[in-house]
């Protein structure tokens, strides 16, 4: 791959993994207008380990209040059931993942699949239109296990992570602020689990890019992520995550129009 491939497709994972719009989706599309041929989801997991980097930036200071809070007698009760609860929420793309990971690599094969996806995405997100802010704070694990089933089905491409996880939050009565910082915390384990277990195949199969082309692509995503993070906590702060499903169903409709005309 070219450097001008791997900055577009680094792009593109900043932009989407974290604007409600679906990353793995969008990557399967530009990897097919690009026509390049990296196997499944190789490709995307290099790029998620810049996404993870701007969420560890992003909320560095919440993370170490949260070690911190472990061994102060003040805190340690309000730390250990976040982090408690965020456990939870990450076991279903865990056994998901591992249990369908043959299918799930096949789906990123798929415009029409993605296409699909994204449609169902808007329905999510347009819902929200009507759902108010909730004022409850704390997450009990009943509630983090939702938001988690709802990550794990965005395993799939085209259904977005953060859409879902923040939507399902909202829905159940979690007010904007924490349904962000909740859905953005509990992507970390998921995004360094999967880029750890699919590493070597990542490195193997890269699709004959350098590593300086690869570098190139983390960056770019590190940095259009950290951008989109500052953007989707704005807009939530406003109430109006379902302006995306306009998007979601657009580019749902346009990516199944293709795929019947070729």
């Amino acid at each position: 791959m070219s450097l001008f491939d791997n900055i577009i497709l680094g792009f593109l994972q900043g932009l989407t993994e974290f604007l409600p719009i679906s990353s793995s989706g969008h990557l399967v599309i530009g990897k097919s207008l690009l026509n390049i041929t990296t196997p499944g989801a190789v490709l995307e997991i290099l790029l998620h380990f810049g996404t993870l980097l701007a969420i560890v930036i992003y909320y560095f200071k919440d993370i170490i209040a949260l070690i911190k809070g472990i061994f102060s007698p003040i805190d340690r009760k309000q730390s250990i059931n976040y982090i408690s609860a965020l456990f939870v929420a990450t076991i279903p793309a865990v056994i998901i993942g591992l249990t369908f990971d043959d299918f799930i690599e096949e789906t990123f094969s798929s415009v029409t699949f993605v296409g699909i996806n994204l449609i169902f995405t808007g329905f999510v997100l347009y819902f929200t239109r009507w759902k108010k802010s909730g004022k409850t704070q704390d997450i009990p694990l009943q509630t983090a296990l939702i938001i988690g089933l709802a990550q794990a089905l965005a395993i799939l491409p085209g259904i977005s992570r953060s859409g879902m996880t923040i939507s399902i939050a909202l829905y159940l009565g979690i007010n904007n602020k924490d349904a962000a910082k909740f859905s953005f915390m509990m992507a970390i384990p998921v995004l360094f689990g999967a880029g750890l277990l699919h590493f070597n195949d990542a490195i193997l199969l890269s699709g004959g890019s350098s590593p300086v082309n690869t570098i190139a692509g983390f960056i770019v995503s590190a940095i259009t992520g950290f951008i989109c993070i500052l953007t989707l906590v704005k807009v939530l702060s406003k109430q109006k995550l379902w302006v995306f499903s306009f998007y979601c169903w657009t580019i749902g409709t346009l990516s199944l129009i293709i795929t019947l005309l070729n």
